[in-house]
């Protein structure tokens, strides 16, 4: 079924993937900087004109959109939110809907996305002195997952992953801290219960950080006890409703699709070799064993635990663990270059030469962009009907 349609956008999304990461080689981390930003504007175009199927969760968004178009902000209010469990995701929507295209929805949604994700591949590439050529190798890694169709159709969740990984990035790696981090946590916790579920874990994975002082710990911990306190009496309803979606996961038997399940698979072991082989290359990179790291390691554990229920294991391998590792894979990929530079002008033994991490991340890339093109998610992106 729109068998053209689809050749035509999978093609177009591919086509302008790899013109993209040809464009980063050589490039400085400044020009790296503009040339994300086009992409992430290109991208943003596409969604604006994503024709969805009707079984998408777009589509039905498109008529929650259509229908807030009636209501006054505070008869909204009044008769939507109190009665839905959109929360401020129907905020969203309600403004679109006044505007009256439902189009600039996926598109902003799209652009505020990769904006906080190409944040973090940017800023990396800064601080770590990282080649445009692994700055490509990082990007198509990442878009080669085919998770632009998680943000682009299911708008909530990518959406508050992506603010979650921003303020996460900027307070653990960069050492930054600003007050609007507050609000942009609080809409991804209210925007989708899997963020939520997920900044709840990125606070409590802080107390183990090695770099902290007991004292700090201590004070982090009262603070966190407190936290916890105020949400689940303010929040307790919402509370609730998690824990039962939650439950009916791991009990229920719910959907399941296969070749999702080998690009989660081939994303776990990406993911894998980075882990393994950054522990040996952290020596020289600014980004220590910290909560970053820990953090990753947390959620690869859990999605091992639970790799047998297939919406939680699918969520946690190709929405949030991806983005997280993209600091570590750039770093890997600078430092092994680094060490099999300086080991070309002798005879290199056996376990002397770093692993071509270069080449498997490619190799594994290119086979979950044609997984994800000819049967994945990817597979729907169309942007006419005949």
């Amino acid at each position: 079924m729109f068998l053209f349609e689809r050749l035509i956008g999978v093609g177009l999304y591919s086509l302008v993937l790899v013109l993209i990461c040809f464009s980063l080689v050589g490039k400085s981390v400044k020009k790296v900087k503009r040339r994300l930003f086009c992409y992430s504007i290109i991208l943003s175009i596409f969604a604006y004109n994503f024709v969805p199927y009707e079984t998408a969760d777009l589509y039905r968004i498109y008529e929650y959109v259509e229908a807030f178009q009636k209501y006054s902000f505070s008869s909204f209010l009044e008769n939507q939110v109190s009665k839905s469990d959109l929360g401020v995701s129907g905020i969203l929507y309600w403004l679109i809907g006044q505007i009256g295209i439902p189009q600039l929805l996926p598109a902003i949604v799209t652009f505020v996305c990769y904006s906080c994700i190409f944040y973090i591949i940017h800023k990396t590439a800064e601080k770590n002195q990282i080649s445009g050529k692994n700055v490509a190798i990082t990007l198509f890694f990442y878009m080669s997952i085919g998770t632009y169709m998680f943000v682009i159709s299911g708008i909530r969740c990518m959406l508050g992953i992506s603010l979650l990984s921003f303020c996460f990035y900027r307070e653990s790696v960069e050492k930054k801290f600003n007050i609007l981090h507050i609000p942009l946590y609080l809409i991804a916790a209210l925007i989708h219960s899997f963020s939520a579920v997920l900044i709840a874990a990125r606070f409590v994975t802080s107390i183990f950080d090695t770099k902290t002082t007991p004292i700090r710990k201590l004070i982090y911990f009262v603070f966190l006890g407190a936290g916890i306190v105020l949400v689940f009496r303010n929040f307790s309803d919402y509370i609730s409703d998690i824990m039962e979606k939650a439950d009916s996961y791991l009990s229920g038997d719910l959907y399941s699709y296969v070749w999702e399940y080998i690009i989660a698979i081939l994303t776990c072991i990406i993911i894998l070799c980075v882990l393994s082989k950054w522990r040996k290359f952290k020596e020289g990179s600014s980004i220590k064993l910290n909560v970053w790291f820990l953090y990753e390691i947390a959620l690869f554990s859990i999605s091992l635990c639970i790799c047998w229920e297939f919406t939680i294991f699918h969520r946690i391998t190709t929405y949030i663990m991806p983005i997280i590792v993209l600091p570590l894979l750039m770093t890997a990929l600078q430092t092994n270059d680094n060490m099999r530079a300086n080991t070309s002008s002798r005879v290199r033994s056996v376990g002397e030469v770093p692993l071509n991490l270069n080449s498997i991340v490619l190799m594994i890339s290119v086979l979950m962009l044609l997984v994800a093109c000819s049967r994945g998610s990817l597979c729907s992106l169309k942007f006419f009907v005949w």
